[in-house]
């Protein structure tokens, strides 16, 4: 467990130092289309405010149409949380990983502490999204709330 509890402390210190541009593409972008969610929030009700539950779950909203079609917001955000996942781990397996399981006697240990920063990487990044989200609506005048509006006008009987 010594040798894994130091693998993974590398992992994170290394693994979120690189990642570190990335996250702040990811939140740039991310303040982006909450932007345009707002605005078209607004454009198509206008007497309600949303809220921010409104504005997340816009993001991962899906398609009604016989067509097969991927929304924008949706792959925009997972894009980026991919990137983050394969270029660390490939990263580190170019420059240091032979050195590392001679060091550690084992490649279960550096892979089980890679698959163990990619869970960190993906929790974090929709940490980061999250709090984006909350910090635009709430400069744009949104209302700070996870409660559900019936923005959308749907039937909940």
């Amino acid at each position: 467990m010594n040798r894994l509890s130091k693998n993974l402390r590398y992992d994170i210190k290394a693994g979120f130092g690189r990642n570190l541009p990335n996250y702040l593409i990811e939140a740039v972008v991310l303040v982006f289309l909450t932007g345009m969610i707002l605005s078209e929030m607004k454009e198509l009700y206008p007497h309600q405010v949303p809220s921010c539950f409104d504005v997340i779950s816009r993001f991962f909203m899906g398609v009604d149409s016989d067509q097969i079609e991927i929304p924008f917001q949706w792959l925009t955000i997972h894009t980026y949380i991919i990137l983050g996942i394969a270029r660390y781990p490939r990263q580190d397996y170019d420059e240091s990983s032979y050195n590392i399981w001679i060091r550690t006697k084992s490649r279960a240990i550096w892979g089980l502490s890679k698959v163990i920063w990619c869970l960190l990487h993906v929790a974090l990044s929709y940490v980061v999204g999250l709090i984006v989200v909350i910090a635009t609506v709430m400069l744009s005048g949104g209302d700070y709330s996870m409660r559900i509006t019936n923005l959308y006008e749907l039937n909940y009987d």
